[in-house]
């Protein structure tokens, strides 16, 4: 059986708005995800201790990258990669139909499952050859939606 462990570091900026008042805050958030490890390396508290480490150090790293970029660039560059993904084909129609499941709540249910799973494809730091395998997976016309009926 495998496991992979969990490291939240949340950092809370204090806020104090006045009655009817409004403030807009844009919350930056980095995930970094370990490898499954096997159960028996669950006991050996130097190696969890390694794996929390490097997590850590990526995600500072990841963070300082992000600031670095402006809001509104970084907010751009996230809906330019949106908006490939959603060209690839990985979409679901909306339906007419009365009382249908329809895609619009598929695709919503997609964006958020898929905005915390690591993908290796936009990740700054791969190799162009494995991008383009990566790719080339994306685009696979024959294969279609095989889930709830959205009819």
């Amino acid at each position: 059986m495998f496991h992979t462990p969990e490291i939240f570091i949340i950092y809370i900026k204090k806020l104090i708005l006045s009655y009817f008042s409004q403030d807009k805050q844009t919350i930056l958030t980095v995930i970094k995800f370990s490898p499954p490890f096997p159960e028996n390396s669950l006991s050996n508290k130097t190696f969890l201790k390694q794996w929390q480490n490097k997590l850590q150090q990526q995600a500072k790293d990841d963070m300082l990258d992000a600031l670095s970029i402006s809001s509104i660039r970084l907010l751009k560059e996230h809906i330019d990669t949106w908006s490939l993904i959603w060209q690839s084909g990985f979409t679901i129609s909306r339906s007419l139909a009365p009382s249908a499941m329809n895609g619009d709540i598929i695709n919503r249910t997609i964006y958020y499952v898929l905005c915390s799973t690591p993908s290796p494809i936009y990740d700054l730091n791969i190799e162009e050859t494995k991008r383009n395998e990566f790719n080339q997976s994306l685009y696979q016309i024959d294969q279609c939606y095989e889930s709830h009926s959205t009819l």
